[in-house]
């Protein structure tokens, strides 16, 4: 009986260096907290292994978030396990990392640093230039009005001395030669202070508008629930998308001094009434020596009223 030949191939196996990324996912901590930042120790991690299977890794993380939930301090956690990404994004099973050797036997310490959440901050933000002739700056407002911040404790002290407002002195929006409404778009993420940041989930769009007018002419806030509706079905009920519509106001001799708002008419009706959202014209009556700059409208949600036996009650 002849031997026969094993043919075995023994690879070349090679050392690696990747950064360790933390995540979170939406884990919460305590109530008025946010998680400041999430840091890896060590936060490279060295891995040995076979050349073409070190080749496949293309991230290495650490999820920690069951250990956050809830958290109201600064809190380390201790021996996280790593998990190794391929570069077509799916996780290496566990007989492919047993090929694997890890520094510090594939676990690190995970440091959570929290600060605390201030709500109601406001923008303050300017112009610059001069509106065409006959016109003026009514005002400068911004979406959102107000938001939240997570900071340090310092950072929030500093805060609290400029009455809880940011300042947007490089951000002017330039209004030279305009005669109308002038928006500009920044990503209010980039403009907060050192020490400072937007709480999870809130939007980095912030849309700053300078409203120009004729001379003679503001901008006012008319309540919705004052607004009469005529003609609504018994069977059905109506509610406002916004508390407020905004009225352009003119006089016709430039002195607005006498107008009172309490004077103005606001009315609402429709040809089919139906369930659904819609956006309507709202009829304004002005008093004599005023006008309208714009058409009115108003987003309005029409639904059918709920029946409750009262009897049963």
């Amino acid at each position: 009986m002849s031997p026969q030949n094993l043919s075995v191939h023994l690879e070349k196996k090679v050392t690696k260096e990747f950064a360790i990324n933390v995540t979170s996912d939406d884990s919460k901590p305590a109530q008025g907290l946010e998680v400041a930042s999430l840091t890896a120790n060590p936060e490279k991690v060295r891995i040995t292994g076979p050349e073409s299977l070190v080749g496949k890794i293309d991230s290495v993380s650490v999820d920690v978030s069951s250990k956050l939930e809830g958290i109201d301090q600064d809190t380390t956690i201790t021996g996280a396990e790593l998990t190794i990404t391929d570069k077509n994004q799916d996780t290496l099973s566990s007989n492919s990392m047993s090929y694997l050797k890890f520094d510090n036997n594939g676990k690190v310490n995970v440091t959570a640093k929290l600060w605390k959440v201030r709500s109601d901050i406001r923008i303050s933000a300017g112009y610059t230039g001069e509106p065409a002739e006959g016109y003026v700056v009514d005002s400068v407002t911004t979406v959102p009005e107000t938001f939240s911040v997570a900071g340090s404790e310092e950072a929030l002290n500093n805060l609290k001395l400029q009455g809880n407002t940011i300042y947007l002195d490089n951000e002017n929006v330039d209004i030279s030669g305009k005669s109308n409404d002038v928006e500009k778009k920044v990503n209010l993420s980039e403009l907060l202070p050192d020490g400072l940041k937007l709480t999870s989930g809130s939007s980095t769009d912030l849309w700053i508008t300078v409203n120009i007018l004729p001379e003679g002419s503001k901008i006012y806030s008319f309540p919705t629930e004052d607004i009469k509706v005529k003609g609504l079905p018994d069977d059905l009920q109506l509610a406002f998308e916004v508390a407020d519509i905004e009225l352009k106001v003119q006089a016709e001799d430039g002195d607005l001094s006498q107008f009172d708002l309490k004077s103005v008419g606001a009315a609402l009706s429709m040809d089919d009434w139906e369930e659904g959202s819609y956006e309507v014209p709202i009829k304004i009556s002005l008093p004599e020596g005023y006008k309208l700059l714009e058409d009115v409208t108003a987003e309005i949600k029409i639904s059918k009223v709920s029946n409750v036996d009262s009897s049963s009650q």
